[in-house]
Parts: structure tokens; C-alpha cells; sequence
């Protein structure tokens, strides 16, 4: 005869990773470097002047372009990675409070969010 195991009963780990999950969609995304402000503004000038390539070759094309470019127009996109770094620095903090399960977390987030909202 055949031993049968008994269904296991849930946890709430299947809680617990949706609200890692949850937490990790709040989470502010990282800061962009310069190369990166200077690509969004070029790709599609980019794109209309070499409408052929693929965009692999659109990003060496513009990788290329940047190599290129002297220190001072390269300051504009680099002032905008500053900007965007001072932004993202105070707010990543909030994400690290050690006490906090991560279910704590994403209704503290939450909060945080609705708060916003309302302002």
C-alpha cells in the first residue's frame, strides 16, 4: 500500500513575496548616468538619420558619438546625473530600516505613497 502525504498547509511566504515584490516596485528606480542623458536626447535624431540601422547600432553610433564630445558639451548631461543622484540619495534611506519584515515595509511605503498623493 502507498503512503500518501498529507497537502501541506500554506504558509505566509506567498504574502511575503508579494509584498517583497510590492516593495520592490516603490523602490526608486537608480540614478541614470550622463551617457544615459545624452542618449534619451540623441536616439531619436539618431533614428532619423540612420533610419536603417538596428538599435545596437544606434547605441554604438551614439557610444561613438560621446567618446567624441568634447568635456564641455558632455557638462550639460553630466550636471543632469548630479541632479538626478541628489534626488535618488535621500530617498533610498527610507528603504533601509533593519527592524522592518517586508510585509512592514510595503504597508509603511504605502502610506508614504497615499501621503503623497494627497499633497
Amino acid at each position: 500500500m502507498r503512503k500518501t502525504k498529507a497537502p501541506a498547509k500554506r504558509s505566509n511566504s506567498s504574502t511575503a513575496s508579494k509584498a517583497i515584490k510590492k516593495a520592490k516596485a516603490l523602490r526608486p528606480k537608480r540614478p541614470l548616468p550622463a551617457y544615459f542623458w545624452y542618449l534619451k536626447e540623441r536616439r531619436s535624431g539618431l533614428k532619423q538619420q540612420y533610419p536603417e540601422l538596428t538599435q545596437k547600432d544606434l547605441v554604438k553610433k551614439a557610444a561613438e558619438e560621446w567618446k567624441a564630445l568634447s568635456k564641455e558639451k558632455q557638462k550639460k548631461f553630466l550636471q543632469k546625473a548630479k541632479e538626478d543622484r541628489r534626488r535618488y540619495e535621500p530617498v533610498s534611506y527610507t528603504h533601509l530600516r533593519a527592524h522592518e519584515t517586508s510585509l512592514h515595509l510595503v504597508c509603511r511605503l504605502l502610506l508614504e505613497k497615499k501621503k503623497k498623493k494627497k499633497k
